[in-house]
């Protein structure tokens, strides 16, 4: 008996006799072959909708006037989305999360507080020195003086944030003084908005960049009430998107761009009234459209989605863990 070349076929000769095991094993083998190619070709299908998802995502981004659409959500906290993620603070460009052992106080920092430089005729920054025993957010400094400023000019200032501990400079934040003319006795703000680490060792070095006026004020570390700290304590967030569509899906991808501080913080995908939360498929680092260097956490879930239906995001800290949550959203599959 002869087979043909490509899929070995059975080929009967005139002569040979044809048994029923060989019908039998053909058809076995024919069986296991559409199975085996429709299997590669679902899979080769997942993968290609799964990068149209992943690319359609990406164009959402970067597009200011997205058109009416279905299947789909993006939530960019850098630009054009001001909503939030339960138990969260908002931040500039991003959602804090933080499981914090005891809220931060204004007084912890001061205990560990020293000051050198002012801001006079002759010096135009300070440098403050400080230990954050937990996790928190330095909203503004107080600096208490007076200046001249007849012209009632507008001063800008830059504050940079290094971590003493590891040697990284985590934060820069640009900002105007709010002043108007001369005064004396009188408090000027420098907000920052800068995320404090637990126990790490913090320099702040807040330097005047464009002023034509005299300053004559300085910080005082002894001084109570001149700063102003945020706290988050809860330490598990979710936020969700409820998708229109009446047409049920087999898929969704999901993403989110994000940072971390400290092991063991976990984002996860799931649907309300359901205990199952998906893991992310894969974590890469990427660098993106705004230059930062942060988390990319892609969600590949093959599951049928209902139609209507709403997806949820969940954000969970260890014990001093945190979350800093630039963007995310999902595409019906």
């Amino acid at each position: 008996m002869n087979y043909t070349e490509k899929y070995h076929l059975p080929q009967w000769e005139e002569n040979d006799r044809v048994l029923r095991e060989d019908f039998n094993q053909m058809c076995a083998g024919m069986e296991g072959g559409l199975l085996e190619t429709g299997q590669a070709a679902q899979e080769m299908l997942e993968k290609g909708l799964f990068r149209a998802a992943y690319n359609q995502y990406q164009l959402m981004s970067v597009t200011e006037s997205w058109p009416r659409h279905l299947g789909a959500c993006f939530r960019d906290f850098a630009e054009r989305d001001g909503s939030g993620i339960s138990g969260s603070l908002i931040l500039d460009g991003k959602r804090w999360i933080a499981n914090s052992e005891q809220m931060l106080t204004n007084q912890m920092l001061l205990d560990t507080m020293t000051c050198s430089g002012g801001f006079t005729s002759t010096e135009d920054s300070v440098k403050i020195r400080f230990t954050a025993p937990y996790a928190g957010v330095l909203n503004s400094i107080r600096a208490d003086g007076g200046y001249e400023n007849p012209n009632g000019s507008v001063g800008a200032y830059t504050a940079r944030l290094r971590n003493l501990t590891t040697g990284v400079e985590e934060s820069v934040y640009k900002g105007d003084l709010k002043i108007k003319n001369n005064t004396s006795g009188a408090a000027v703000y420098f907000f920052v908005y800068m995320v404090l680490h637990a126990k790490q060792r913090y320099e702040l070095e807040i330097k005047l960049d464009k002023y034509d006026f005299t300053p004559k004020f300085s910080i005082d570390p002894k001084s109570t009430g001149i700063l102003v700290v945020k706290c988050a304590e809860s330490g598990e967030s979710y936020t969700h998107y409820n998708f229109s569509d009446d047409i049920p899906s087999q898929g969704v991808l999901a993403l989110v761009h994000y940072d971390t501080w400290g092991e063991g913080n976990s984002i996860t995908v799931s649907w309300p009234n359901e205990e199952e939360e998906y893991e992310p498929t894969l974590v890469r680092q990427i660098t993106d459209r705004h230059g930062r260097r942060v988390y990319e956490a892609e969600f590949r879930i093959r599951r049928e989605v209902p139609g209507p239906g709403q997806v949820r995001f969940n954000f969970r800290c260890v014990p001093n863990g945190e979350i800093s949550v630039y963007e995310w959203g999902a595409v019906l599959i």
